[in-house]
């Protein structure tokens, strides 16, 4: 066999496949497919966001209505429990940005309170810090009227509270025209205006100005929202009386204050109160020919200060221990009187001019019915001002007595009261 010359040439070997980093031939791994049931669970979340934000927008522009806050409020009517009621007329407004209520009322067994002409308005922003703000709330009435009981049942005595505390702060800068308590007797204030305030811890009421009967009082308060309550409220005011057979009225500083505590039925009250005359001020009254001023010449008298007239000027100090939540609330009670005219400080209270001292307290050593401790009460009186009712007068002209009080009835052993200018009825 004969043997080819040609040189042997190898084959080829097929290129190996590159799977290095970078090369272009490798395959790609499929990414990883998503359950079926997450894809289904996304496109329902979208649906309820896009669901809430739409009931969202829809709320914001309901709450924006003219009808929104008459609406609301008959919605509140219906959740009030089974024994009180609220009604409301001449509503308009939104929840937004508040509105006028005509006339509303609300009533329990026991309380009936009527406003009239109320325009309000709060800021809803500070919701989300829990916070509410009230623009000024102006009523131009509010009523409040005992309720008549419905049975003799005796009510249970009062609970103790041991706490006061809000779910949200509160701020409500508020004025009443008008402030009528149609109980009896029957008081009306004017021109009320003021601001409360909770911030979590502690209740504020400021009032700047109220008009009862011949004074105009200012006030401020603090109470704790948890026990033991503190309580620190102070009272300061100006009375206005006549001097009896005219001439210029008086005017008489007012001071009180009280200060306890308002939780369990151990908490007690200190009570402290203060009459005392103001100096007025007044102007020289300059000689009738008065010459013109000359350069030079003195100036005219400028007006000066002086203490009210020292001729039975209206005084009063009282001190009193209170315990609010015992069977009889006043401890102790110790008060002096200076020609003090009632009808100056207390709605339709007669014209009085009394002079002398009250004082009560427990009786000493002794004890009442059903294990009550015993109460006295001394009075010795003098009223220089006497009349006839019909006249606005208190027909009596002296006083000296004493009583007791044992828990269920009134004993008095022994009164001295004196009418006019010689009658004398004395009670053995």
């Amino acid at each position: 066999m004969a043997m080819s010359d040609a040189p042997h040439t190898p084959k080829p070997r097929a290129r190996a496949s590159d799977f290095s980093a970078g090369s272009s031939s490798a395959p790609r791994p499929q990414p990883p497919r998503t359950p079926r049931w997450l894809r289904a669970v996304g496109r329902l979340l979208v649906t309820l966001l896009a669901l809430l934000l739409a009931a969202s927008a829809l709320l914001w522009w309901w709450a924006g209505s003219g009808t929104s806050l008459a609406a609301t409020l008959a919605r509140a009517a219906q959740y009030l429990p089974a024994n009180q009621q609220l009604e409301s007329r001449d509503v308009s407004g939104s929840l937004r940005s508040g509105g006028r209520i005509g006339w509303l009322r609300w009533s329990s067994p026991t309380l009936a309170v009527e406003v009239t002409d109320i325009r309000l308005g709060w800021q809803l922003a500070p919701l989300l810090q829990r916070r509410l703000e009230l623009g000024e709330v102006h009523a131009a009435r509010v009523e409040i009227t005992p309720q008549p009981k419905t049975t003799d049942t005796p009510e249970p005595p009062p609970t103790p509270p041991t706490s006061l505390a809000l779910p949200l702060q509160l701020g409500v800068p508020f004025r009443v025209n008008q402030l009528l308590w149609a109980g009896s007797p029957a008081v009306e204030a004017q021109g009320l205006v003021g601001d409360y305030r909770f911030d979590g811890r502690q209740h504020r009421l400021a009032i700047g100005a109220v008009e009862l009967a011949q004074g105009q009082y200012s006030a401020r308060a603090t109470l704790d929202a948890q026990a033991p309550m503190a309580l620190d409220a102070t009272v300061d005011g100006t009375v206005r009386t006549a001097v009896p057979g005219g001439g210029a009225a008086l005017q008489v500083g007012a001071h009180a204050t009280l200060q306890g505590t308002l939780a369990t039925a151990a908490a007690q009250l200190q009570l402290q109160a203060r009459l005392k005359p103001e100096p007025t001020s007044e102007a020289a009254t300059p000689p009738a020919t008065a010459p013109a001023s000359k350069p030079g010449a003195s100036k005219p008298p400028t007006p000066r200060t002086t203490p009210a007239p020292a001729a039975d000027p209206m005084q009063a100090d009282l001190a009193a221990t209170l315990a609010p939540w015992a069977q009889q609330p006043l401890q102790f009670a110790n008060a002096t009187l200076r020609a003090v005219n009632l009808a100056a400080l207390w709605p339709q209270a007669p014209v009085t001019k009394l002079h002398g001292t009250l004082q009560a307290g427990p009786t000493s050593g002794g004890a009442g019915t059903a294990g009550t401790a015993g109460w006295s009460l001394q009075a010795a009186l003098r009223n220089d001002l006497a009349g006839p009712w019909d006249a606005t007068r208190l027909p009596l002209t002296a006083l000296d007595a004493s009583a007791s009080y044992d828990g269920t009835r009134w004993t008095v052993p022994n009164a001295t009261l004196q009418a006019g200018t010689g009658s004398i009825f004395r009670l053995l």
